[in-house]
């Protein structure tokens, strides 16, 4: 089956947040990984994330899942 053919484009993870006392534990990464677990399930083919970019950690972080980065994003607050 071609990409995008009838399977869902993308999935993405909205929101990850650990508590800075739980950091370095592994919950971070079990989250991930089950995310992209469930998108793979799922059959999706792509998986998108938003990240500040003075967080080099999270960027690092989310590098070792084989995220890259691919875009900028822009906001305007009203």
């Amino acid at each position: 089956m071609a990409r995008g053919a009838s399977l869902p484009a993308r999935n993405s993870i909205e929101e990850l947040v650990v508590d800075p006392k739980a950091r370095r534990a592994g919950a971070g990464k079990a989250l991930v990984m089950k995310a992209i677990d469930r998108a793979r399930h799922a059959g999706c083919w792509s998986m998108e994330l938003a990240t500040y970019e003075d967080s080099p950690d999270a960027s690092g972080f989310y590098q070792k899942f084989g995220f890259k980065s691919s875009s900028k994003f822009y906001r305007l607050q009203i």
